[in-house]
This record gives C-alpha cells, sequence and structure tokens, in this order.
C-alpha cells in the first residue's frame, strides 16, 4: 500500500509533465477510440448489407487459378469482362450442403456481365440467373417493389429500382410488366441475343452504382446467354472420343511423309470411294451430336450462396463445410463474404489496414514521447532514488515503484480517454451518421453509420497500453538501477 501512495505523490510531484503525458494519452485513445469504432460499424453495416442482399455467409464457386468474385475478376461494369466458370460437381454438391447442420439456406446463381437494352435504352449490366424460390429466402434484405418473383421462372427479369428509374427518365413513360428487354453477350468470337419480359422491380437497402445495375433473371435464358451448354462443360477428353476421325486415304497406305512423293503409288490408282460430295452432305444432316453440345446445361451454376443459422460462427460453418467436400472429395472454392462481393467489400478493407497503419505511428511517437518524459523524471529524481537506495531500498522495490508509477499514468490516462470516446459514441449511436455520398454509402453499407463500440476492442486496447508502459520502462528503470547512493550524495552536495 505504501509503494502505490510513494507512486501518486511522485507522479504529483510534477504536475505540469503528468498532466502533459496524460493529456496526451487521453487524446490518443479518445481518437483511436472512435475512429476504431466508426470503423467497425463500417464493417458491420457493410457485412450485414452484402450478407443479406448480395453474397450470403459464405459463396462456393468453380476453382481457378485466378482469383473472382459474385462479378467477376474485378469490379462488375468492365470491358473486359472474363466468363465465370461454371460448378462442374453441381449434382454432387447439392447432397452434401443439405446435411451441414450449420447451413440454414442455400441457393444457386448463374452470373454474368451482358448489355441490357430496352427501347433504344441500354446499360451494361450485371445479369444473375436465380432460383426465386431460394434465392429471397437466402438474401431476405432485398426489398420487392412491385411484381412477383415467381414469373422470373418464364422468361421474367426483375431490374433495379435505380436502373428502372433510369430507363423512365429516358423513354419518358413508366414501365409495365411484360415490356421486353434483350440482353447481348459478345465473347469469344460469337454474339447471343436473349430476350426477357419485365416481371418486376426490386430494390437493395445500400444502393451503390455496381448494385444498381444487376437484375435478376430466368435461369435457363441466362445460361443460354453466357454459354453454359453441354458443349462447353465437355472435357477434352470426352470432346475426343465423341468425334470419329476417317482415314481418308487407301487401308495401307504408308503414314511416312517420303511415301508421299514415291511415284510408284502415283501409278496405282486408288479404288476405294474416297470423299464424295454426297458423303459430305448426309454428313452435315446429322445435326443430332451438335444439338447435344448446345443444349443448355440446365445443372450448371457459377455460384452456390449459403447462409449460416444464426447460432453457428462463420468459422464453425467454414470448418465443418471443408471437412465435408473433403470426404466426398468434391473440389470448389470457398469464399468469405468479402471475396465475394469484390471490391466494394476490400477498399473497407484496405481502409481499415490503413488506419492501422496510421495507428501504430501513432503509438510510436507517444512511445517516444513517453520515454523521453520518464527519463527526464528519472534524472530529476537521482537525489531521491539515491537516498531511498542508501536507506536500504532494494533493487526490486526501486522497479515496482517506477513501472507503477509508469502503469497508473498510462493506464489511467488510457482509460480516462476511452470513456469519453464512449460517451461520445453513445450519443452519435442515438442518431446515426448520416451519409450522402453515394461512394460512402456503398462503401459503409447503409445511408446512416452507427458507430460500434466492441468490448474486445477495449479489452485489447487497454492490454496493448499495458504491454507498450512496459516496454517504455524498461530505460528509465534501468537508469533508475544504476543510480547510485554515492551519486545521491554528491548531487546533493552540488
Amino acid at each position: 500500500m505504501m509503494i502505490i501512495r510513494l507512486a501518486f505523490r511522485n507522479l504529483w510531484r510534477h504536475p505540469r509533465r503528468t498532466l502533459f503525458i496524460s493529456i496526451l494519452i487521453i487524446l490518443g485513445s479518445l481518437i483511436i477510440g472512435i475512429a476504431a469504432s466508426i470503423l467497425d460499424g463500417a464493417s458491420k453495416g457493410m457485412e450485414t448489407s452484402l450478407v443479406g442482399s448480395l453474397t450470403g455467409h459464405i459463396a462456393l464457386g468453380a476453382p481457378s487459378e485466378e482469383a473472382y468474385g459474385i462479378f467477376g475478376s474485378e469490379v462488375p461494369i468492365v470491358s473486359d469482362y472474363e466468363g465465370i466458370p461454371q460448378i462442374d460437381d453441381g449434382k454432387r454438391l447439392f447432397p452434401v450442403i443439405k446435411t451441414l447442420s450449420g447451413v440454414e439456406s442455400y441457393t444457386s446463381i448463374i452470373s454474368g456481365i451482358v448489355n441490357l437494352s430496352i427501347a433504344g435504352f441500354s446499360q451494361k449490366s450485371v445479369i444473375f440467373g436465380i432460383d426465386p424460390a431460394t434465392y429471397f429466402s437466402v438474401l431476405p434484405d432485398i426489398q420487392i417493389v412491385w411484381g412477383d418473383p415467381e414469373a422470373i421462372n418464364n422468361g421474367g427479369i426483375f431490374i433495379n429500382e435505380v436502373w428502372a428509374k433510369q430507363a423512365e427518365t429516358r423513354l419518358q413513360r413508366p414501365l409495365a410488366a411484360g415490356d421486353s428487354f434483350t440482353a447481348a453477350v459478345a465473347a469469344k468470337g460469337s454474339f447471343r441475343l436473349r430476350t426477357f419480359h419485365l416481371a418486376g422491380v426490386y430494390r437493395y437497402k445500400a444502393p451503390s452504382e455496381a448494385l444498381n445495375r444487376i437484375v435478376l433473371a430466368d435461369p435457363l435464358l441466362v445460361r443460354s446467354l453466357i454459354n453454359y451448354t453441354l458443349g462447353n462443360s465437355i472435357t477434352t477428353d470426352q470432346a475426343s472420343n465423341t468425334a470419329e476421325v476417317e482415314n481418308i486415304g487407301s487401308p495401307d497406305m504408308s503414314d511416312s511423309i517420303d511415301d508421299l512423293f514415291n511415284t510408284a503409288q502415283d501409278l496405282n490408282q486408288n479404288t476405294s470411294g474416297g470423299i464424295t460430295l454426297a458423303a459430305v452432305e448426309d454428313s452435315l444432316k446429322d445435326t443430332s451430336q451438335r444439338d447435344k453440345l448446345n443444349t443448355v446445361d440446365t445443372a450448371a451454376w457459377s455460384f452456390i450462396l449459403l447462409r449460416k443459422a444464426d447460432d453457428v460462427s462463420l468459422s464453425a460453418l467454414k470448418t465443418e463445410l471443408t471437412k465435408a467436400l473433403k470426404k466426398s472429395d468434391i473440389d470448389v472454392r470457398i469464399m468469405d463474404w468479402y471475396t465475394a462481393a469484390g471490391s466494394n467489400a476490400l477498399m473497407l478493407f484496405a481502409l481499415k489496414s490503413a488506419f492501422n497503419a496510421g495507428v501504430l505511428f501513432l503509438v510510436a511517437g507517444a512511445f517516444m514521447i513517453l520515454i523521453n518524459s520518464l527519463v527526464i523524471s528519472i534524472l530529476e529524481r537521482t537525489g531521491e532514488i539515491g537516498t531511498l537506495r542508501a536507506l536500504g531500498a532494494q533493487r526490486s522495490f526501486i522497479i515496482r515503484m517506477v513501472v507503477l508509477e509508469i502503469l497508473l499514468l498510462t493506464l489511467g490516462s488510457a482509460l480516462i480517454g476511452i470513456m469519453i470516446a464512449m460517451v461520445i459514441l453513445m450519443g452519435i449511436a442515438q442518431v446515426g451518421i448520416i451519409l450522402h455520398n453515394p461512394l460512402l454509402i456503398s462503401l459503409f453499407g447503409g445511408a446512416v453509420l452507427h458507430p460500434h463500440v466492441s468490448l474486445l476492442f477495449i479489452i485489447w486496447f487497454l492490454v496493448g497500453t499495458m504491454l507498450a508502459a512496459l516496454g517504455a520502462s524498461v530505460y528509465p528503470v534501468h537508469l533508475a538501477l544504476s543510480i547510485s547512493p554515492r551519486e545521491a550524495i554528491l548531487d546533493g552536495e552540488a
């Protein structure tokens, strides 16, 4: 108890220096606490928005050497968009998903980029072929403005409310059910067109330029539009087996290239039938194999979106899913919601990384200031520490006293700063931070940003502050222990 009183007395012996250091730590804690809570709230808001309206908690895709998300390899509106590979093990995958206890619901989508137009108005859009029976249960935050989702299966299309308003402004008339939309895709030397009829309009809670161009459509038409056919999914070995290679030369013709210039063979007339015009015409008449390869693969999907149960953690679901897939020998790519969402979510994580780097610089600067102030304090107390040593104070007592002073100063100030930050954040959370910029709305997952005060962050912050204080005390303690009673006496005589 005596050492605590002594530590408090030593701190208040130099109130200006103590107050200066304390204010620096309080301000640093206040800024870090508020910024971290706002960014944490932004992460929570974006996660809630994207999980509930776009990606689900986990997305399964085809394995690929290139990383891609639900929009492809980059943001959805790009000119050099590459097609998303289809999942080959869909038929085997669905029974495995049904056995997972951590999965509340799941749905499948086909994703592609199209040029969607109506009566001369067109926009490059992301088209999702969906199963309306399951899609809206996995993504409950999608709000239907009007229309029947079941009509999607009959060649229908649902467009975003913002997309619809832009079209209505251009056409100078309201859109109505049954309006004809044309989707066009140009890829790999081919050009495909499909016609959809307007079945309804929907909206997202957190609209953005990318999300506003998403259209939901009949999965069968989308498959044919982006070439999810049996011929597209056939393997090289299968393709070689389906093609009959005919030997056009005589049965006993040599395979040597030198025999092509052998005049003896030129003198022998080949009596075999060879290729005739009639044979070619008969071959072209048989289109059964071609038609089979061009048939839409009704089992082909780009992604399978999973929604976890409320009482299951994301890490637990991923572990359960990984084990089940490995046991069934199914090779698919498992993506978190932020990986599937692409650049929007990754931008927020980049912002958080930049903030963390800034915090490190701030802590390093405060660390140096703290050490410098403590060293000055120890040098000014040479006589006091030497006298304590002369009176029989052990080295351990000096260590405890100096370390306790530093911990009381840093932890006490950090706790005050965090408490002030919590009071401010509680006031902000009541009304939220209203966002008007479309980029910020899409980045933070909504028009209203609510800071999130995490108890775990407070604990880790205080633990980090304590470790930093202990680190800062190493040199001052070493300096204090190096002071001998003789130096204290000589310092007092001087």
